[in-house]
């Protein structure tokens, strides 16, 4: 890349008499190359002049590191499996406050994952609680009168279905996680809140033309990220720019520098074929 190329055109920028003694003890970053011997018996300013006007960024480039394919092709870690077993998608709801919290959560979930955009509300009131079911915004069922325990339970229950810690949390919490049921892709956004006596939650289901719009956010957000710190990359490759012509020294992070720089190229630009293969 540019960027690599201009790394290494910098990290031997150094002054005539650094360059020459770090070639009189043969240990000096010409020596990486057959053109470095001929440098080193050349006079101080032809020297410098070589080092300036030659291309050896890009001769170095042009043999990249046979590891950055095999990065770039690693598959994509396949989602899980969501398994629901509800057993009482018949009954009243007024049945299921007689169900252990494992198998309550499973009624609800059989519920709420139907279709469209699924909800619950669990809602703590003195010494009770309760749960409210919506789709796309309409109310569907409601189960009031549980147990303060049996509710906490509930809650639980459902913050190890989306890997939330089970200890009671003292701010908001938010979690994501993105699992697939019956061969279809959802979003399980699961917000709890501290409140007096315990926590509320709310557990939200995103699919088709709702997750879509929130994958887009997320690779908005991300390139926004990216492109920040490709910009503080680059300040940073101007602070050793400038530093190493005050004082030349050796870069000795470079090389490393150099491959991640190579394996974002080939990452990019398969990122690019892709999006271009798609439209």
């Amino acid at each position: 890349s540019m960027l690599s190329a201009y790394l290494l055109h910098s990290s031997q920028v150094k002054e005539p008499t650094e360059t020459a003694a770090a070639s009189g003890r043969g240990t000096g970053p010409l020596q990486t190359d057959s053109t470095g011997e001929a440098a080193v018996t050349a006079t101080l300013s032809s020297e410098a002049e070589t080092l300036l006007s030659r291309p050896e960024p890009q001769t170095r480039l042009a043999n990249p590191s046979k590891s950055s394919p095999t990065e770039v092709s690693q598959p994509p870690i396949p989602l899980q499996i969501l398994e629901v077993k509800a057993l009482h998608l018949s009954s009243p709801v007024g049945v299921l406050v007689t169900l252990p919290a494992p198998q309550l959560l499973q009624e609800l979930l059989g519920r709420v994952l139907r279709e469209g955009i699924g909800r619950l509300f669990f809602e703590r009131q003195h010494s009770q609680g309760r749960i409210l079911w919506s789709q796309d915004g309409v109310l569907k069922s409601m189960i009031e009168g549980i147990e303060p325990l049996l509710f906490q339970k509930i809650i639980d229950e459902l913050k190890r279905l989306t890997n939330m810690p089970l200890s009671r949390v003292e701010h908001p919490k938010q979690v994501e996680v993105e699992r697939i049921y019956r061969k279809t892709h959802l979003l399980l956004r699961l917000r709890v809140m501290p409140v007096s006596g315990g926590e509320d939650a709310t557990l939200q289901v995103l699919r088709g033309a709702a997750l879509r719009f929130y994958e887009q956010q997320q690779l908005s957000n991300l390139s926004r990220d990216a492109l920040r710190l490709a910009q503080e990359l680059q300040r940073k490759v101007n602070q050793i720019r400038d530093r190493t012509r005050l004082t030349p020294l050796p870069l000795e992070g470079l090389p490393a520098l150099e491959r991640v720089i190579r394996n974002l190229d080939d990452q990019i630009e398969a990122l690019m074929n892709e999006h271009y293969l798609e439209q």
